[in-house]
């Protein structure tokens, strides 16, 4: 059977494709591991939902979990159960949301009346909170949000009098 879907997938350490092979089996590959993929199956079909919700789709360090995430909340899927993560009411367990991934941690900005980006480990264990004297406008990912060593970047647009130029905030959570 031919595989129908094509889904991207990140990695602490690199991006990979995820194939929907038939129903409820799926197939990872990752840059660089192209002769080892991952099989995965999903017997009561709920990756399914999950992809198909536009949620940003992570593979743990160790490779034993897929973790769906937006701002709003967070899913696991344990690749050994072959089932989502359910709470003590037997609802699938909502962990924090956040705004991106990246070198094994989870981060979210939070803007209330201070601005703070706080990092999680893959387990959501809260590691950090890191306050900024930035608006919270600032703080919007608008076209992306990339991190490099310890320095997170917004990018976005600014259309100030149609100048339409592009807008990098730079914070560096290292110090």
């Amino acid at each position: 059977m031919a595989s129908h879907y094509i889904y991207p997938i990140k990695t602490n350490d690199r991006s990979g494709v995820m194939y929907l092979n038939g129903e409820g089996k799926y197939t990872i590959y990752l840059a660089g591991e192209l002769s080892k993929p991952l099989t995965i199956a999903d017997p009561k079909d709920v990756i399914k939902f999950y992809i198909n919700s536009s949620l940003s789709t992570v593979l743990t360090t160790k490779r034993d979990r897929l973790v769906f995430s937006n701002w709003l909340g967070t899913t696991m899927f344990n690749l050994v159960k072959k089932d989502i993560s359910y709470d003590e009411k037997g609802q699938a367990k909502i962990y924090p949301g956040s705004s991106f991934y990246a070198n094994g941690k989870f981060y979210r900005t939070q803007s209330d009346k201070t601005s703070s980006i706080l990092t999680f480990d893959e387990n959501f264990k809260l590691l950090s909170t890191t306050a900024f004297k930035l608006t919270p406008r600032y703080l919007e990912s608008g076209a992306g949000t990339t991190m490099t060593g310890g320095v997170v970047r917004f990018w976005g647009f600014n259309n100030y009098q149609n100048t339409n130029s592009l807008q990098v905030t730079s914070l560096d959570l290292s110090k």
